[in-house]
C-alpha cells in the first residue's frame, strides 16, 4: 500500500490526538508547527491559536490573561520573559497550578541543535511528583532518562565553559 504525504499527515494527526497528553511544536520563529487536540481542550483555546502559524506570544498572552499562570501583575512583562525563555530553546521542566486548581507539568526540549523549533508537552503529573534530573550523558523523555544519541547533543553542549 502506497501512502502519500497527505495520508501520512492525516494519520500522524489522528495518532497525536489519541495521546491524552497535550503536545505542541513551535518553530524557530515561535510559530506553531503542530499541536494535538488535547492541547486545545486542556486550555480551551480558540482555533486561531491551534492552527499552524499561530504565535507562541499570543497564546501565552491569552493564557496569562485567563489566569493560567496565577496572578500576573504585568502581563506584557510576564509574556516577554516567557518568549525570551522559549527563544533560548533550552530543555525545560516546570510544574504550575492552573486557574482551575489542577497542577500540570510542562516539559520541552529541542529535538536536536540543528533542528529549528521545540516540542513541549503540558501534562498532569502524578500526585506529589518531583523533577528527577538525569545524569550527564542522559536526556529526559517521557519521564525517563535515556542515553543521549551522539548526533543529538543538548544545544549547550558545544558552548565554551
Amino acid at each position: 500500500m502506497q501512502i502519500d504525504d497527505h495520508q501520512t499527515k492525516l494519520m500522524t494527526a489522528a495518532g497525536l490526538n489519541l495521546i491524552a497528553q497535550a503536545l505542541t511544536i513551535y518553530d524557530a520563529d515561535l510559530r506553531l508547527v503542530l499541536c494535538n487536540a488535547p492541547f486545545q481542550q486542556m486550555f480551551d483555546l480558540p482555533k486561531a491559536l491551534v492552527t499552524p502559524g499561530a504565535s507562541f506570544q499570543e497564546t501565552i498572552t491569552l493564557l496569562a490573561q485567563l489566569g493560567e499562570y496565577g496572578d500576573v501583575d504585568d502581563v506584557a512583562h510576564f509574556v516577554a520573559e516567557r518568549v525570551e525563555q522559549a527563544r533560548a530553546f533550552e530543555p525545560h521542566y516546570m510544574e504550575r497550578t492552573r486557574a482551575n486548581g489542577r497542577t500540570i507539568s510542562v516539559e520541552g526540549s529541542p529535538p536536536c541543535p540543528k533542528a529549528a523549533g521545540s516540542p513541549s508537552t503540558p501534562t498532569s503529573p502524578a500526585p506529589n511528583s518531583k523533577r528527577h534530573c538525569c545524569a550527564p550523558g542522559l536526556m529526559r523523555c517521557r519521564g525517563r532518562c535515556w542515553p543521549t544519541p551522539k548526533n543529538c547533543q543538548p544545544p549547550t553542549a558545544n558552548l565554551p565553559r
